[in-house]
């Protein structure tokens, strides 16, 4: 941690360096000033009024600090040259430059409607300043000394479009760019230079524009000084010509400073799994039914296929193409077989279509709840994801889109609408007289994407799917399946999506190459044509959902009608308590809640009544 914000000891690091900051005479920049001197710098403020700027050195001096100051104004090419001139004159030598010098800009409004006067002084103060003072001093340090830092400070404005702040944001989003040319320019010269996206903190320039309560909720500007000092004494190829976002580099420096993105925050996969963390050990005979597989396996035809192959299907890479599995979809669907493209299960397909037509700060709309691996995607992605909430109606038992709130959120910055049917993990299904109105009211250029993971299950004839209608849409509409639950593969990781042949040339373009292997097309061909499985199948989930609502009945429990092989009930204990307990017993559910409800698989009758015994007892009181 920083140490010496209060002239305490200072860190090696910095010790008998020197530092300018420009704007350093309030927020941000004194705060900055101030820790890098109290970390044993020697720091050079600057601003343009000579009293704030004698104030501000006043306060460095009674700390005990290294400190100079030059008034000047650092977006006039005069300014900057002195500003660097009197750090050299006070101190010798500049080992950092800080480019902190803003404006807030000019007050909200709609970019037409600000004055060109406005924008040319936002841009020159907080753009062309720091070109002004970064060419100063570069060209200082090639006169003689080797080596130096330059540190851009930009903000979360540079990441994302804010309504209203159009200067600020052009500003802030043109600072990274900066960085990129001028890393690109200082190649070899042992400059490096590296861009910081703070976040809000309590300054004059947020106070202006928050509420009290607000502003007040925001850290000091002091909570910054870490981020600068590590800018300042970083891995010089690791930092050179990056932009690090202050929020990420709080949860994780080390991956944000390698990472570097919207993935430096997110927790590797493997955790999120229970049965792969349990402590202590589970117990012989431990239940895991906690991935909604199907109980009643793979189909006895796959096994069959998956026997009877040679070597060649082992030795030897698949056709890319995939032309069987590809054949049987098309007959299977009635669609072309060119609107197929496939993938390492169904999650490969989600986050390539994520990826296809999405870029960081974009916007996507789906539902509360949605698949949580969906939200996982998003966060890694960068993309903000909008969630309407789904109802509950109690009379019909079932969960009720929110078609309006989706449609509400629509704007410029959505790229993306997905939404997953029958939805996991309310079992709700979405109809497709409801879906088509909705179609009808959506921009016809925004892709929609149907998960739909579970369509098998579903035997309800208006329950949409949208092989029925995407061949006859001109929007681009993608419909995504899998053969881990129906078919009951989860362990040949086979999944295909589809749309028009044109829309699917577009995500196939990031597919990869052999990413479903020749024993799992042959495997996924059988199951696709076994008749008779499909028929057990849905036997089973279906008299398995009947039994478990009978069963929640009788305890007094509400459960929403589920059109999968999963059932989501109002369990009245503690999420916690009633994992204990399952876990205590060597049982694995799913690690799912939502508003009060959770998700209970439909396995094999003595399962599920395993897991609904465990429950009873936690409901009457007792322990698991």
């Amino acid at each position: 941690m920083t140490r010496g914000l209060s002239g305490g000891q200072p860190s090696g690091e910095m010790a008998g360096k020197v530092v300018v900051v420009t704007g350093s005479t309030s927020g941000i920049g004194r705060a900055v000033a101030m820790g890098f001197g109290g970390l044993g710098a020697s720091v050079v403020f600057n601003g343009r009024s000579r009293k704030r700027l004698a104030a501000a050195l006043k306060s460095a001096k009674a700390r005990g600090l290294s400190a100079s100051a030059v008034c000047a104004d650092v977006s006039s090419p005069d300014g900057a040259r002195r500003l660097i001139e009197g750090a050299y004159r006070a101190f010798g030598k500049v080992d950092v430059l800080v480019n902190n010098a803003g404006l807030p800009g000019p007050p909200s409004a709609p970019f037409w409607g600000i004055k060109p006067a406005a924008w040319s002084e936002t841009m020159t103060v907080n753009l062309t300043a720091a070109v002004l003072c970064s060419s100063a001093y570069v060209r200082r340090l090639r006169g003689g000394q080797e080596g130096g830092r330059i540190i851009n400070v930009s903000s979360t404005a540079g990441a994302r479009p804010y309504a209203g702040l159009a200067p600020y944001c052009a500003s802030k989003f043109a600072l990274a760019g900066l960085t990129g040319c001028q890393a690109a320019d200082l190649e070899g010269t042992g400059v490096v230079v590296v861009c910081l996206e703070l976040a809000s903190h309590r300054t004059p320039m947020t106070r202006r524009r928050l509420s009290r309560e607000d502003y007040e909720s925001l850290p000091p500007p002091t909570d910054v000084v870490d981020f600068f000092a590590y800018a300042a004494t970083g891995p010089a190829g690791l930092l050179h010509g990056r932009t690090l976002s202050e929020l990420r580099f709080k949860i994780d420096r080390e991956a944000e400073a390698r990472i570097n993105g919207p993935l430096a925050t997110t927790p590797p996969w493997v955790p999120y799994m229970a049965r792969y963390n349990a402590e202590p050990p589970v117990p012989p005979g431990a239940l895991y039914i906690d991935f909604l597989e199907n109980p009643c396996g793979p189909p006895p035809s796959s096994h069959d296929v998956l026997k009877g192959l040679g070597k060649a299907a082992v030795g030897r890479y698949p056709d890319p193409g995939l032309p069987s599995l590809r054949h049987a979809l098309s007959e299977c669907l009635g669609l072309p077989a060119e609107c197929f493209t496939f993938g390492n299960g169904s999650t490969e397909l989600v986050e390539r279509i994520l990826r296809t037509f999405t870029r960081p700060g974009d916007r996507v709309v789906s539902t509360d709840p949605t698949w949580f691996v969906f939200e996982r995607f998003c966060r890694v992605h960068g993309v903000e994801l909008f969630q309407a909430p789904y109802g509950i109606d109690r009379q019909k038992k079932t969960g009720r889109l929110d078609f309006d709130g989706m449609l509400a959120a629509i704007d410029s910055r959505v790229r993306l609408v997905y939404l997953v049917n029958p939805n996991n993990p309310l079992g709700t299904a979405i109809g497709e007289g409801e879906f088509l109105r909705f179609l009808d009211r959506l921009p016809p250029h925004l892709p929609v994407v149907l998960d739909e993971a579970y369509i098998e299950y579903c035997e309800r004839s208006d329950i949409l799917r949208l092989s029925r209608i995407v061949k006859d849409s001109e929007r681009p509409l993608f419909g995504i399946r899998t053969f881990s639950k129906f078919f009951g593969l989860a362990g040949m990781r086979v999944g295909y999506a589809y749309s028009t042949p044109a829309m699917t040339r577009l995500i196939a373009r990031l597919a990869l190459p052999f990413s479903i292997s020749g024993a799992s097309e042959a495997a996924a061909v059988a199951a696709l044509t076994d008749a008779s499985h499909a028929g057990r199948t849905r036997l089973a989930a279906r008299r398995g959902r009947g039994r478990i609502c009978k069963a929640l009945s009788e305890m007094g429990v509400f459960a929403l009608s589920s059109e999968a092989n999963f059932v989501m009930a109002e369990i009245p204990a503690e999420p916690a308590r009633i994992y204990d307990a399952l876990l205590q017993n060597g049982i694995f559910l799913p690690e799912v809640f939502w508003n009060g409800f959770m998700q209970l698989p439909v396995s094999l009758e003595e399962e599920n009544g395993r897991y609904l015994k465990v429950l009873a007892r936690l409901i009457r009181g007792e322990d698991g």
